[in-house]
């Protein structure tokens, strides 16, 4: 488990001056001040393990930092730029929420439909289950990941080989009565998404979100498919680079496992998201609100989640956040509302991209304080 970062040298990395990181790419930056803090950031405070990915932020709808740190490729010494895509694994998850709702507006569903009216095949224990439940992951599905998924994550399945790994299991807890994270649950959105959009699911998000969003560097991976510009991803053990584990893509899946995009790509989508231009002001303020708070013992536990997104407080500010995880990707985008200001963190071999947003958010906000929060 990645250490977490100490509040004070956070505030120490933030006040020291000190030259941008080796191999930072060119920044695109309309306030040279906010690049010199996340500059002295990542060159400072983050160890023995530097930080290798992207950072791309937009404050009032404009673009006002965005460069590369670290290696693409270790192999060959291939520099990370803003143009670097990465995995994004669970970021995915709005995006699949936002197709939901998208549907749910043109009359095709609602979110409190049972799941059943709209799958193949349903387990009768899923009867009382809705979408509503699914997209809040208090459906009581287990997670295929609790199931030993993780073991046998480089087999090709297809999504009906996916879905039988937890298709006969019992619920865990009665839908609605508690929070539990649930990649299951988005596979089936997946498969919802397509019998209400009448097309493959990629290919509904790709014309629906992509599309609209300017999203042109953002697409899915499906093993075979050479993707200009992606990064390798990869673990460090001991303080040495590994490449990480290989996971089939062969059927892309809604939770998010062969999503790629770029940290300017993430901005757009989070910028046109919540400036109203995909949803309907209902949709919005549904996806928003805070249907259940995350209970446990963990980093984001007490936080809100609405479809697709944490919702809770970052140095005194609503936010909405989400992280993603993929063998050998980091990713974590926000969204600060009251500030109109997006940031997306990408990384190919750092898991602890919280600090990294908490610099961000403190230095395009000018506060002292980028420890506070989680």
């Amino acid at each position: 488990m990645a250490m977490r970062l100490p509040p004070v040298l956070v505030l120490l990395a933030l006040a020291c001056p000190r030259t941008a990181a080796p191999g930072a790419a060119q920044a695109t930056s309309a306030d040279t001040g906010v690049a010199a803090h996340i500059d002295r950031f990542i060159a400072d405070s983050l160890g023995a393990v530097p930080f290798s990915g992207t950072i791309a932020m937009s404050r009032g709808g404009e673009l006002v930092f965005s460069r590369g740190y670290g290696l693409a490729h270790r192999e060959e010494d291939v520099p990370v730029t803003p143009r670097t895509r990465f995995l994004i694994g669970s970021v995915t998850k709005q995006m699949t929420a936002a197709a939901v709702l998208m549907l749910q507006d043109r009359g095709r569903l609602n979110v409190h439909d049972p799941i059943c009216r709209h799958l193949s095949r349903c387990s009768a224990a899923w009867g009382p289950v809705t979408i509503h439940h699914l997209l809040t992951h208090t459906s009581g599905i287990p997670d295929i990941f609790a199931l030993g998924f993780g073991a046998t994550r480089a087999m090709p399945r297809t999504h009906d080989q996916l879905v039988d790994i937890f298709l006969a299991e019992p619920l865990g807890f009665a839908p609605g009565s508690r929070f539990q994270y649930s990649n299951s649950a988005y596979i089936l959105l997946g498969e919802i998404v397509e019998r209400a959009g009448g097309r493959p699911y990629a290919s509904f998000i790709r014309d629906s979100i992509f599309a609209p969003a300017g999203m042109a560097s953002t697409g899915f991976w499906d093993n075979a498919a050479v993707v200009k510009h992606l990064a390798t991803g990869y673990v460090v053990r001991d303080g040495t680079h590994r490449r990480g584990p290989y996971e089939d893509r062969t059927t892309v899946t809604a939770e998010g496992n062969s999503t790629y995009s770029t940290g300017e790509d993430l901005v757009s989508w989070m910028r046109i998201l919540h400036r109203g231009h995909l949803l309907s002001p209902g949709s919005l303020r549904a996806m928003l609100a805070p249907h259940v708070v995350r209970d446990g013992d963990g980093p984001r536990a007490g936080q809100g989640y609405g479809y697709g997104w944490y919702v809770h407080q970052e140095l005194g500010r609503p936010v909405y956040s989400h992280p993603g995880i993929i063998p050998g990707y980091w990713s974590y985008v926000a969204y600060f509302p009251n500030d109109d200001v997006a940031i997306a963190v990408l990384s190919n071999s750092s898991p602890n991209l919280a600090p990294v947003i908490r610099a961000a958010a403190s230095a395009v906000f000018g506060t002292s304080r980028p420890g506070v929060g989680r």
